[in-house]
């Protein structure tokens, strides 16, 4: 093929991927992955200045950012490292960004601030991140481990437009006492589902798209967050997970608290959000260091409310893998926000809620599952702690058949108080095939009437 035919055939090509970016909201690199990469390497790993890599080069090394207002641009290029991160972002990287990069394979980025000393609080650590790091318009895939992997005590993190697929472990997961991470028009997809070795994940070990480990205050927007193998966002407090072999390692005393969730768009995986979801996992192998209140391990079946049998999102046949018994520890996920989000084809529900102050406000719920369960067995059964004051109003649901809102609600008897319930509505169907919130529309309507009919003839 002539030289002129190959660009002509190149230019079409960038046209049909820049069209394809912009209709998904511009997410990954804005330059072509080249199809036969040489493989290159810069002098030093550790990055000083801004630099533009070669979008042409594979390189097999990490590169570190340990210095303020350093721009990696890869420029199209694929970064695979041997070992380590592809980029690995340090204390003094103030104002960071890493952008256009294609990530494939080892790991993806981590951004990290020193460990804590003795004396020193978390919030003198926090003092020491790195400020206004940006990861923006990256592709990361068939990392060992996390694709995004923000350490503890970091702050302000921010990854946007970009491709987070096919990870072994969670697409981004939010260390312990971090704070004001921004995750904003992301694909999160087709994570946790293997473990590094390629062999899959089964029950409690899959992963999720989002992980927020006993860190708080977040934000998250945007994204589509899709088939990964556990669900889309888990929030909780590590049990101090294998304390006794880590002696290094330190208890988690933050919470995953006061995060707003809101625009996202989850689709087919088993869970769209799980509040404390590890409130109610059995946990007897994973060396937790926390103290518990239970007498573990617990018979199941003495605790366990007979409607959970009738509720997929109770998730009750996961516990047949220890012979019915669970060893558990409290988990904490306060104060929490899940707004104007969409949850469609879910396996089992769209939001488990198992702490306190959840707010589920203006979101919309595609198809037939458990839209929303409230509920802690052992919590509330056993420590007498019943979830509190749940909020669940303005909420929209599309499905075929003519069942209520509430039946699609798993509120478990005795295991939650002061649950607010009021405002939720069908959708309406819409001209291309789908579902319009009930909101969207500014007709009052009440339950008995058909809200339907009122706001389609205002639509017309």
């Amino acid at each position: 093929m002539s030289t002129f035919k190959n660009v002509q055939l190149l230019l079409f090509l960038l046209s049909l991927s820049n069209l394809a970016l912009a209709e998904r909201g511009l997410r990954g690199p804005s330059v072509l992955q080249s199809a036969n990469p040489e493989v290159c390497s810069l002098e030093s790993e550790r990055i000083r200045r801004s630099v533009q890599l070669d979008s042409n080069c594979v390189y097999e090394q990490e590169f570190v950012i340990d210095d303020p207002d350093v721009v990696l641009d890869c420029n199209g290029a694929t970064l695979r490292p041997m070992d380590g991160f592809a980029v690995n972002i340090k204390r003094n990287a103030d104002r960071a960004v890493v952008r256009n990069c294609y990530m494939d394979g080892y790991k993806g980025v981590a951004v990290r601030v020193r460990k804590v000393r003795d004396g020193e609080s978390d919030d003198d650590v926090r003092e020491r991140s790195p400020e206004g790091v940006i990861i923006e318009n990256v592709h990361i895939s068939l990392s060992e481990g996390v694709g995004v992997h923000i350490l503890p005590h970091t702050v302000g993190v921010t990854v946007r437009n970009s491709i987070l697929i096919n990870n072994s472990s969670s697409g981004v997961y939010m260390s312990p006492y971090g704070k004001n991470h921004q995750i904003i028009n992301n694909l999160i997809e087709g994570n946790g589902h293997t473990k590094p070795d390629g062999f899959p994940r089964l029950g409690w070990y899959r992963r999720e798209g989002i992980a927020i480990d006993a860190s708080s205050e977040h934000y998250i927007a945007d994204n589509d967050i899709n088939d990964n193998a556990f669900g889309g966002i888990f929030l909780y407090k590590n049990c101090w997970e294998h304390a006794d072999e880590e002696p290094n390692s330190r208890p988690r005393t933050d919470h995953a608290r006061a995060n707003i969730i809101e625009r996202n768009y989850f689709r087919d995986q088993p869970f769209g959000i799980w509040i404390a979801a590890r409130q109610s996992r059995d946990l007897g192998s994973m060396g937790c260091g926390d103290p518990t209140p239970y007498q573990n391990p617990i018979a199941v079946q003495n605790v366990f409310h007979p409607l959970y049998a009738n509720y997929p999102s109770a998730n009750a046949e996961l516990y047949l893998l220890s012979l019915n018994f669970a060893s558990v520890w409290p988990d904490f996920a306060e104060d929490n926000q899940i707004i104007d989000n969409t949850f469609q084809n879910i396996n089992r529900g769209g939001v488990r809620v198992e702490d306190d102050g959840t707010e589920i406000v203006g979101n919309l719920f595609i198809g037939n599952f458990d839209y929303i369960f409230v509920g802690a067995p052992f919590r509330a059964r056993l420590a007498g702690q019943p979830i509190l004051n749940t909020v669940i109003t303005d909420n929209s649901y599309g499905e075929t058949s003519e069942s209520m809102f509430q039946s699609h609600l798993a509120l478990i008897p005795d295991e939650h108080q002061g649950t607010v319930l009021e405002d939720n509505f069908r959708a309406c169907p819409t001209e291309s095939g789908g579902f319009a919130r009930h909101g969207a529309f500014d007709t009052p309507v009440s339950e008995t009437s058909d809200p339907c009919d009122v706001r389609q003839r205002i639509c017309e």
